[in-house]
């Protein structure tokens, strides 16, 4: 390119600007010489009426034909300026407004600022008993709203101080709804100032948590409506803005139960957004919207309004994803990531302990009779038990079926055989809610509930089996933890009604078998020893009944839970089974359904889930097990389901029914 070319372009802007001039001096030349008589006759007169008279003149020429664009314009903006002069020419005036609005809709808000100058002058200009102040103050406040909608903060603020002002002279019964939108317009000022601090934070350290806490919480939370922060985001316009949100969102931790539902809210509406974004995006922001109402059923217990809007909302959230190819079980794999758990996110000898762990178990793994020591004993209480337990632990350590051939041989296995016991039916009623395809046997899970209901003594406990010979029956808490955790996996996870009556026979069991120290003993007989794994199994059937119990109930079970969560809290040992011993991993799956369901992360001054892991994993034998296969699946189980955090707690228990 020549420089006389780059010379002749650099001149093109410059040109057109000079003829977009010409073109305008010559529509003044045209108007003037059109209505320059007509303009000096009214100039001439003593009112001003005259002059608005040539307003509805210079609109009527609009019907010309061949107008040039240029003077058409000059001809609308004249009736506007002319129209204004007087009250005869407000109704031109605000009709040129119209026609400039059609003509460039672009400038909406000038357009609005000379309307708004109308209705002003129209209101100064009537006689003080013809006024309508409300009209003029409505005006005002539209507008107002009309720019915070579109977070224009400063113009709507503008508009609230004209209305303000003019409401303390002419309408002071308004001056509330004034404040109130005054009020909400600071705070959306201070607000969007607060994103635009976190975002400046964030792109100087996208480490920076606080920033990003005070990202999410800006725009998820601190509005009065998930809706409203969506359309501030959706303001914004700002995709590196919405980028920095959602790795934002993924480090908050421990939010107050509120917050976390408003924000699983806020990414549920986002997802539901008729926007082009790709079913991955969507499905990313469903998940996190998982994560949160998952947060909120953890911490939020009572089965209130609240509670159940929220449990409903979560199903539609699943509907969603099942919609995009997302399975249940890779669903709640994304929700444990994303919270800081999953695999991958562990200690690195805890990986390794549970990695070696699951090679054991699956070298014990008879190819025909899978882990039962007595596969032709079908008619043992504990027949499918063996398997029953290994199959849970590995589905905790996220080994999949669907690659896995002989677990999933296992597992067809397992939910068709004919339990006798209450434990080994109870172990397979916890595999369920981690298949990946469980809904093929909801009927299994429907029959054991049933079983369950069946087999509970008319004391509340349970025993081995269904029928059991002894008279009286047997109180035995370790089975009757078992029978509760099935009760509330039935109930709770997977919707099958249990039934009040069952609930009250188990809270009042548990409540009577405590003993004066505040401890649980293995029979639940007064005098008894407390101690350790029976104290958390008098525990869990307490906590897991508490909703279901009638309200008279209430107050003893809350104090008997409280006396167990003090003896606990000073008895907890990592590395045995207190006062007892023996039995340590089953003690150690029970210390970690109280941790969990009621959020407690230490217990006697230790972080109860790291202080037992190292002791595990110190512990672990040379071939990756801890014993037996019971005490290896419980060992693994434990390690898997981790502590406590909403990862734990929701890998472990599912669906967010905390």
């Amino acid at each position: 390119m020549s420089h006389l070319t780059r010379a002749l372009l650099c001149l093109v802007p410059g040109l057109m600007a000079a003829a977009a001039s010409a073109q305008m001096d010559q529509a003044e030349m045209a108007f003037n010489f059109m209505f320059r008589a007509q303009i000096a006759e009214a100039a001439g007169t003593e009112t001003l009426a005259d002059d608005a008279a040539l307003a509805q003149t210079f609109l009527d020429r609009l019907d010309q034909p061949k107008l040039a664009p240029e003077l058409r314009h000059r001809l609308i903006e004249k009736a506007y300026a002319f129209g204004i002069k007087h009250p005869a020419g407000h109704e031109a005036a605000a009709e040129a407004i119209d026609l400039l609005e059609e003509r460039e809709p672009k400038r909406a808000d000038e357009w609005d600022e000379r309307r708004l100058r109308i209705a002003e002058l129209a209101f100064d200009a009537a006689p003080r008993n013809q006024r309508e102040p409300d009209m003029l103050l409505d005006l005002y406040l539209a507008y107002g709203r009309d720019r915070l909608a579109r977070r224009k903060v400063e113009a709507a603020m503008g508009f609230y101080e004209r209305a303000d002002a003019f409401a303390r002279e002419h309408r002071r019964q308004r001056q509330d709804d004034v404040e109130a939108a005054m009020k909400e317009a600071r705070r959306l000022q201070r607000v969007l100032g607060q994103i635009e601090q976190a975002r400046a934070a964030l792109k100087a350290n996208p480490d920076d948590t606080a920033a990003a806490e005070a990202l999410v919480k800006a725009l998820g939370l601190e509005l009065d409506s998930p809706a409203e922060a969506v359309a501030a985001t959706d303001a914004i316009d700002d995709l590196e803005l919405m980028q920095m949100l959602e790795r934002a969102a993924a480090t908050l931790k421990d939010l107050p139960e509120q917050d976390a539902l408003q924000l699983a809210r806020w990414y549920r509406q986002r997802a539901a957004l008729p926007t082009e974004i790709g079913a991955g995006a969507k499905d990313t922001l469903l998940i996190r919207a998982k994560l949160y109402y998952s947060e909120y059923l953890f911490k939020h217990a009572k089965e209130d309004e609240d509670r159940l809007a929220a449990k409903f909302e979560l199903r539609q959230v699943d509907d969603a994803l099942s919609k995009l190819g997302v399975s249940p079980k890779v669903a709640r794999k994304r929700v444990a990531k994303l919270a800081g758990g999953g695999r991958g996110q562990r200690d690195p000898k805890i990986e390794a302990a549970i990695d070696k762990g699951v090679a054991w178990l699956y070298e014990q793994m008879d190819p025909e009779d899978f882990w039962e020591k007595q596969p032709q004993h079908n008619q043992s209480r504990n027949y499918a038990g063996h398997t029953a337990i290994a199959v849970y632990a590995l589905l905790m350590a996220e080994e999949d079926p669907r690659t896995q051939p002989a677990l999933a041989r296992a597992i067809r296995f397992l939910f068709g055989a004919q339990m006798q016991g209450t434990y080994a039916i109870c172990f397979r009623m916890h595999t369920w809610e981690l298949l990946p395809d469980r809904e093929r046997y909801r009927s299994v899970m429907a029959a054991d509930a049933n079983w369950l209901r069946i087999a509970q003594t008319p004391e509340g406990f349970f025993d081995y089996t269904q029928h059991p010979k002894a008279s009286p029956p047997r109180r035995d808490l370790s089975v009757t933890l078992a029978g509760a955790l099935g009760f509330w996996l039935a109930e709770d996870v997977a919707d099958l009604r249990i039934g009040p009556q069952s609930w009250e026979r188990l809270g009042a069991a548990a409540i009577r078998g405590q003993q004066n120290d505040g401890g649980w003993s293995y029979k639940g007989i007064e005098g008894e020893v407390s101690y350790g794994s029976m104290t958390c199994a008098g525990l869990t059937s307490l906590l897991v009944a508490r909703e279901h119990l009638p309200e008279h109930m209430h107050d003893a079970a809350d104090k008997a839970i409280a006396d167990g969560m003090e003896w606990l809290n000073y008895q907890y040992q990592p590395d045995r089974n207190p006062i007892k011993g023996g039995w340590y991993t089953y003690y150690l799956a029970a210390v970690q359904h109280v941790g969990l369901l009621t959020g407690t992360a230490t217990f006697n001054n230790m972080d109860w889930y790291n202080a037992a892991a190292d002791h595990l994993v110190k512990t672990q034998q040379a071939d990756g097990s801890w014993g037996n296969v019971f005490e290896t699946s419980f060992a693994l189980a434990f390690l898997c389901r981790g502590g406590v955090n909403l990862t734990a707690a929701y890998e472990s228990y599912g669906e967010a029914e905390q």
